[in-house]
């Protein structure tokens, strides 16, 4: 019975990976929370695929421009043989409470990223200038990165 009820399961989740086309792909955070330099850091809202270890320091070096950033990092060394980063920054906002998720999904062709951006739900909120970023890793793919939000 258990097993009859174990290979049930197991097709019927194969089924729902399968029943889209797409296969979710579960990004490492590296770094998750909001630039204080009150834009100064002169970074836009945007969404990047870092791919290299010199344009992955110009990004940490931009991003420390005013504050030092990645000393709060989980990781500051990435191994871009095997992987790549995903960086999403959102507009500089005039409070606190905003924050970025993100949504990564493959098919045979593509990776697609979805940036989730998050207001405050109401009540107090700090009045200090912020910008939401957010910074996950994926294994590394020869896949064309399609973002939206």
């Amino acid at each position: 019975m258990k097993k009859s009820l174990l290979i049930l399961l197991v097709v019927l989740l194969a089924g729902c990976v399968q029943e889209n086309g797409y296969n979710s792909v579960t990004p490492t955070i590296i770094a998750k929370g909001n630039l204080m330099g009150n834009g100064k850091e002169q970074i836009s809202k945007q969404m990047i695929v870092v791919a290299d270890s010199l344009s992955w320091n110009r990004l940490v070096a931009k991003m420390n421009a005013v504050n030092n950033v990645s000393g709060g990092f989980l990781e500051r060394k990435v191994d871009f043989s095997q992987y790549m980063v995903l960086a999403i920054f959102d507009e500089v906002e005039g409070s606190g409470g905003y924050s970025i998720d993100i949504n990564v999904f493959e098919d045979n062709m593509k990776v697609y990223v979805e940036g989730v951006y998050k207001k405050p739900l109401g009540g107090i909120v700090p009045m200090v200038i912020t910008q939401p970023y957010l910074i996950v890793k994926i294994p590394r793919t020869e896949k064309s990165i399609q973002f939206s939000s």
